[in-house]
């Protein structure tokens, strides 16, 4: 799967962009069990320009994951 979000939003924060890329994977053990393992990872980027006179723009990035009963 993949999301893209793009906020327009007034300043310091214009123009904040995030991106995410996610899998989901079920494993089915028996016909009552299954395991599902959710990974994601977001990565962001934004110019705070107006906070601190800089040009330069600001990019982070974290991941997710989750596990259990499917």
């Amino acid at each position: 799967m993949y999301d893209s979000l793009i906020f327009r939003l007034a300043d310091p924060f214009a123009n904040f962009v995030t991106t995410a890329h996610r899998a989901r994977f079920t494993y089915n053990a028996s016909k009552w069990l299954g395991l599902t393992a959710e990974l994601a990872g977001y990565q962001f980027q934004t110019r705070p320009q107006p906070l601190t006179g800089s040009s330069s723009s600001v990019n982070g990035g974290f991941m997710t994951y989750l596990f259990g009963p499917g």
